[in-house]
């Protein structure tokens, strides 16, 4: 049985201070009534840091600790949605996969339906492809559901919760999972194509570039692997976990690091291009855009930096922890962080072009559609920003 009442929350609030508190050593969880250990290199934290402890360790205690004698988790999740012609889909704050129309805002289906268990919590975007929905649970389940009835296709069970969200490579799906590996699953059936361990859990989304799919694991190290067969080409090793989805671009692949360092690797060889420090974790998946690299860090920054040397050429300050990755929309830099707030960017100074506050915590990267901001507001509507008016188009809120 899991841990519960005053007694589970000291227990969790001492965890999370160890954790924040500067040990550079390896922060141990055990969650669900599982053995399971998630090995984290923490760098240690100065003393001007630590005014963020209590929101880093919030925000990190959300997927790490959870509550309860059953299997089903009872942190919040943060799914960034995911559109795909007229319906958005994203994961609710119940544990279940939401599809909503983007003319109107009205709920078209829900899986699993109100009667079913939920997939417990959902924490990252779905793939959708013209006719499924494949969305991964903390119940250890990936699934492929209908995109226009939203029943289900298939389930492949793994070993793990899974926290990242699923990729599409040509006729698999690829996922990873708390169990330390990455699976290949076939897009139409559900079957087991291949799958590769590494040295411990994954939370990122693998990213897929032609034949190769690159993979971040808690094990410091970026994998790349061989699409069709998942035979490792190369691997790269960070000095941090790296907890965030990488980024391929053309000959180079991007990835966040909790050793508050954002790594370039050439996609051929994983031999290291550079590197860019913050001054705390990166976690969201960082944005490419011609020849600057965005990445929000939990400094509560996001940073642009020259793709090719690494140089920082600017950076903002949000009012709170930024926990998922930036996007681009009507000629601006969009991000949003916990301060409740949807930052949008000039790309080429830093400088604030206009906000827009939401009046709760956003943990989820936003999702940019044909000139609108999607954003996934912590317990609260799914809202659709006007990228143009900077007004909301309209709210969806889950009954």
């Amino acid at each position: 049985m899991g841990p519960t009442g005053r007694g589970a929350n000291s227990t969790l609030r001492a965890s999370a201070t160890r954790v924040l508190s500067g040990d550079a050593g390896y922060a141990h969880f055990h969650f669900l009534g599982l053995e399971t250990t998630l090995y984290m290199l923490i760098t240690p934290i100065t003393p001007h840091l630590r005014r963020y402890a209590v929101a880093l360790g919030a925000l990190l205690l959300v997927v790490l600790v959870l509550s309860g004698c059953s299997a089903a988790p009872q942190g919040e999740a943060w799914s960034s949605p995911a559109v795909g012609n007229t319906t958005i889909y994203y994961g609710s704050h119940d544990g279940r996969l939401l599809a909503v129309d983007t003319t109107n805002a009205q709920l078209r289906w829900e899986f699993p339906p109100s009667s079913a268990s939920s997939l417990g919590s959902i924490y990252a975007a779905p793939a959708v492809t013209k006719d499924t929905v494949y969305v991964g649970g903390y119940n250890r389940n990936l699934y492929a559901v209908d995109a226009a009835s939203g029943s289900q296709r298939w389930e492949f069970r793994t070993q793990g919760p899974i926290i990242g969200g699923p990729t599409l490579a040509d006729s698999l799906v690829i996922v990873g999972s708390s169990d330390q590996k990455v699976y290949a699953v076939d897009a139409t059936n559900g079957g087991q194509r291949w799958q590769f361990e590494t040295q411990d859990a994954i939370w990122s989304t693998p990213a897929v570039a032609g034949q190769t799919v690159y993979v971040a694991s808690l094990d410091h190290r970026l994998y790349a692997l061989d699409a069709a067969s998942g035979q490792p080409r190369w691997q790269f090793e960070a000095t941090g976990a790296l907890p965030g989805t990488p980024v391929a671009d053309g000959d180079t692949v991007y990835v966040g690091s909790m050793d508050s360092k954002l790594y370039a690797v050439d996609a051929q060889t994983g031999q290291p291009r550079w590197e860019f420090t913050a001054s705390n974790w990166f976690w969201g998946k960082p944005l490419v855009l011609t020849e600057t690299v965005y990445a929000a860090s939990l400094d509560h920054s996001l940073y642009a930096v020259d793709r090719a040397t690494g140089q920082q050429r600017w950076s903002f300050q949000a009012g709170g922890v930024i926990r998922g990755g930036p996007d681009f929309v009507a000629g601006n830099i969009i991000v949003a962080a916990d301060d409740g707030k949807v930052y949008a960017l000039q790309p080429a100074s830093g400088t604030l072009a206009w906000q827009y506050d939401v009046g709760a915590p956003i943990h989820a990267a936003p999702t940019v559609s044909d000139n609108r901001i999607y954003v996934n507001v912590d317990k609260g509507p799914l809202l659709a920003i006007d990228a143009t008016s900077r007004g909301v188009a309209w709210r969806f809120d889950k009954k």
